[in-house]
């Protein structure tokens, strides 16, 4: 974390803005971890009213990503939300409620399609879009359609080549026949499909979008460049995978809060790809929840300190047993 740390102080040196950093999940721990610090910090500093939230995280729970943000903005009159590099699913529901969202060149949020987990019995639990019925669904309706029109236009008033002879049948036996044959071809496919299954999908992908509606309509409704519901759809169900990059140029579309790092200076926009390259260069390999205080680098430096002078002194004192 010494790089990080380095790397942030040279932030708030140029900001002069309290930096918040929050490299983890989002789930109960984490959020309990946000809260104390806010709360230890506020009472601290009661006149500060804007801090910069960087935000690195793969995502996690879309209830305590709504927890934070309310926390923060209830909180402090400002809160600039920082995306160095990645802030996936949930992350991408938090920042969603930024005052301002700075972003990196290499800055991206997520799709927010609910992640469920599918139970094998044979390997381990896997996490599927809950959006997988609802594309098939659509598929199937789609296919069987483009064959029912394909179907009839080919047989009413189409002559067989060979016999030489037309085939007359009125449309609404033939309309019947082929909605018959097109039912029983994909009968074996919608056996599978569990009506069940599909509501429960359906009530997990109501949580984000009632979420992004409930954060942007408290939070950032005079920044929306397109209406609440075309966001919303774009967000959840347009997005052709969870891992698809959804970055500045998407959402400065819907987002007038959106920002990019060189806007607020270059300096700043250098200093903030730095601390991207170092999240990239060590994917998972750091986790912090808490404001930036020199005191964490005067401590790393204290116990490399402390570790130096230990390798000296067991240096000296082989030395001297040498000697002897």
């Amino acid at each position: 974390m010494e790089e990080v740390f380095k790397i942030v102080q040279k932030l708030k040196n140029i900001r002069q803005i309290p930096q918040f950093i929050f490299i983890d999940e989002i789930k109960p721990s984490s959020t309990i971890k946000v809260r104390k610090e806010v709360q230890k910090f506020h009472r601290g500093n009661p006149k500060v009213d804007e801090i910069d939230f960087i935000l690195e995280s793969p995502g996690g729970s879309a209830d305590y990503a709504y927890i934070i943000i309310r926390t923060l903005r209830e909180t402090f009159k400002k809160v600039n939300i920082i995306i160095p590099f990645w802030a996936k699913s949930a992350a991408t529901l938090l920042a969603l409620g930024g005052s301002t969202i700075i972003m990196d060149e290499f800055g991206e949020f997520g799709p927010l399609d609910v992640q469920l987990s599918l139970e094998d019995e044979f390997s381990e639990s896997k996490l599927q879009s809950g959006l997988i019925d609802e594309y098939s669904l659509v598929t199937i309706e789609n296919r069987a359609l483009s064959l029912y029109q394909r179907m009839l236009r080919k047989l009413i008033n189409k002559k067989n080549p060979k016999e030489n002879t037309d085939v007359r049948i009125k449309k609404v036996v033939l309309s019947s026949q082929l909605f018959s044959f097109i039912a029983d071809l994909y009968k074996p496919l919608f056996e599978k499909i569990d009506p069940y299954q599909i509501g429960e999908k359906v009530r997990s992908l109501a949580i984000a979008e009632r979420y992004v509606e409930r954060i942007l309509i408290q939070y950032n409704s005079k920044n929306l460049k397109q209406d609440l519901e075309s966001f919303i759809d774009y967000m959840v169900h347009e997005c052709p995978s969870h891992r698809y990059n959804v970055d500045y140029s998407i959402m400065n579309l819907f987002l007038s809060n959106v920002k990019k790092s060189i806007e607020i200076s270059k300096k700043y926009c250098d200093t903030l790809s730095d601390l991207s390259l170092e999240f990239s260069n060590n994917p998972g390999n750091y986790f912090y929840v808490g404001f930036f205080d020199k005191q964490l680098l005067a401590n790393k430096s204290q116990k490399h300190n402390t570790i130096r002078d230990s390798k000296k002194k067991k240096t000296v004192s082989k030395n001297e047993k040498h000697k002897k």
